[in-house]
């Protein structure tokens, strides 16, 4: 397996690892991956946890994929996650099980943002994304969403339906939120505009 010449010049005894081996950390890291070909999957079968393998690097506890691109790569960026582009997500759906997790092949990692490793994943996240009407039928579409203050979907017809409800304008009117012409809240209007707003410019 050709693995690049950059490799760490510090001993495993000195990262707080064995010492019988006396192979640099790089040396030492490969011994434990099975590299079969150079498009395949290489996972790295030790201290492997309830997901993905680890390694202790100065005494901290880093992923093991993530130590590989590094050294074979580059730094990964700050706001960025792993992304592992081998995993199947609709074969994967257990953590503990999914192969992939293992694999530490450079080439088969994409730094991604958090929103997007999610989405790509088999994760509740995903599966809300891939929902094109809400839970009453609605078509989820630019004149009927909104964005909810936790940052999900909004069905503007559901709204619209609760907002009208007796037993919701009594508690809105007992507690001074007094709905506009359009039926929504000042709150509710302001939110929908500065939404419109974000979409124009986006």
């Amino acid at each position: 397996m050709n693995t690049g010449s950059r490799h760490s010049a510090v001993t495993c005894a000195q990262m707080g690892l064995t010492r019988r081996s006396g192979l640099t950390m790089f040396d030492y890291f490969w011994t434990s991956v099975e590299a079969d070909s150079d498009e395949g999957c290489w996972p790295r079968t030790v201290n492997k946890g309830q997901d993905y393998s680890r390694i202790k690097i100065n005494g901290m506890i880093v992923y093991a994929h993530r130590y590989a691109y590094e050294q074979l790569v580059g730094p990964i960026p700050t706001s960025k996650q792993l992304d592992h582009t081998c995993h199947i997500a609709t074969e994967c759906t257990v953590w503990a099980d999914c192969p992939h997790r293992a694999c530490v092949n450079p080439r088969h990692l994409e730094p991604v943002s958090c929103r997007t490793n999610l989405l790509r994943g088999n994760t509740f996240q995903a599966s809300n994304a891939a929902k094109t009407h809400c839970p009453a039928g609605h078509e989820y579409n630019a004149e009927n969403t909104y964005v909810q203050p936790n940052g999900g979907r909004g069905c503007r017809q559901c709204a619209r339906v609760r907002d009208r409800r007796p037993d919701v304008v009594a508690h809105r009117h007992a507690n001074g939120q007094v709905l506009t012409v359009s039926g929504l809240t000042r709150q509710q209007l302001a939110n929908r505009r500065a939404y419109n707003k974000r979409r124009a410019a986006a």
